[in-house]
C-alpha cells in the first residue's frame, strides 16, 4: 500500500515538474520573433530560429525545427506531429563555395539572396501534419489539409486535401467540392469557444458521407 502510494507520489511530481519546465520554456522563447496564440502547446526542446506566429489552440505535440530568413505562420487548431521540419530559405547555388561562413569568415561578407527563398511558409487553420514531414520554402497549406507521415512538401496543398510522399501529391479530398465550399465560408476555427461548445452535433457529424447537406442548417 505503501509502494503504492509512493509511486503515485512520483508520477505526480514528475507530471508537475514537466508542467512546470514547459511553462518556464514558452516564457524564455524570444517574444519579439515567436508569437504564440491563446491555448498553443509548443513541445519542449522545439527550434524555432524563424519569425513565427502560431495560432489560437495549435497543438505541436513532438520536438519541431523552424529555420530560414522567411517567416512562418501557423493557423489555429492545427495538430502537428513529432521530428517536423520547416524551412524558408534556400542555398545559393551560384557560388564556388556553399557554406555561407566562407564567406564571412574569408571575406567579411554575409551573403542574403532574398531569390534564394521562395518565400515564407503559410499553414491554414485545422491542419494535421504528420510526424517527421519537411516543408519547404514558399509552401501554403490550405485549411483542413492533411500531410502524411514522412512527406516532403515542395508545392502548395489546397485546403480539405490530403497529400503524402516524397515529392508529396495528393491522395485524395477528404470532402465533396460543396461541403469544402461550405467549410471553407463558416470558418468554425474563428468562433468563439462558447459556440464551439454549443454546436456538437455539427461537429459529431461523418461530413465524410454527405454530398449536398446544408451546414448551415445544423450550426446553431
Amino acid at each position: 500500500m505503501l509502494s503504492k502510494s509512493i509511486r503515485q507520489g512520483w508520477v505526480l511530481l514528475a507530471s508537475s515538474f514537466k508542467k512546470i519546465r514547459h511553462v518556464l520554456y514558452l516564457w524564455n522563447l524570444e517574444k519579439e520573433r515567436i508569437k504564440i496564440g491563446k491555448g498553443v502547446y509548443l513541445a519542449y526542446g522545439s527550434q524555432i530560429l524563424s519569425r513565427t506566429v502560431i495560432g489560437d489552440h495549435t497543438r505541436i505535440n513532438g520536438i519541431i525545427v523552424i529555420r530560414g530568413a522567411q517567416a512562418v505562420t501557423i493557423g489555429k487548431y492545427c495538430v502537428i506531429g513529432t521530428n517536423v521540419k520547416i524551412i524558408t530559405a534556400n542555398r545559393i547555388v551560384e557560388r564556388p563555395a556553399l557554406q555561407m561562413m566562407v564567406y564571412e569568415t574569408y571575406f567579411g561578407e554575409i551573403l542574403y539572396d532574398p531569390n534564394a527563398s521562395k518565400g515564407p511558409v503559410i499553414i491554414g487553420n485545422d491542419v494535421w501534419i504528420g510526424d517527421s514531414v519537411i516543408i519547404l520554402p514558399g509552401v501554403q497549406v490550405g485549411d483542413g489539409a492533411i500531410i502524411g507521415a514522412g512527406s516532403v512538401v515542395t508545392k502548395n496543398v489546397p485546403p480539405y486535401t490530403i497529400v503524402g510522399g516524397v515529392p508529396a501529391k495528393k491522395i485524395r479530398d477528404r470532402f465533396s467540392d460543396k461541403i469544402k465550399e461550405q467549410l471553407l465560408q463558416i470558418k468554425w476555427w474563428d468562433w468563439p469557444e462558447e459556440k464551439i461548445k454549443a454546436n456538437r452535433e455539427f461537429f459529431m457529424t461523418d461530413l465524410g458521407k454527405l454530398n449536398e447537406v446544408q451546414i448551415a442548417d445544423i450550426i446553431q
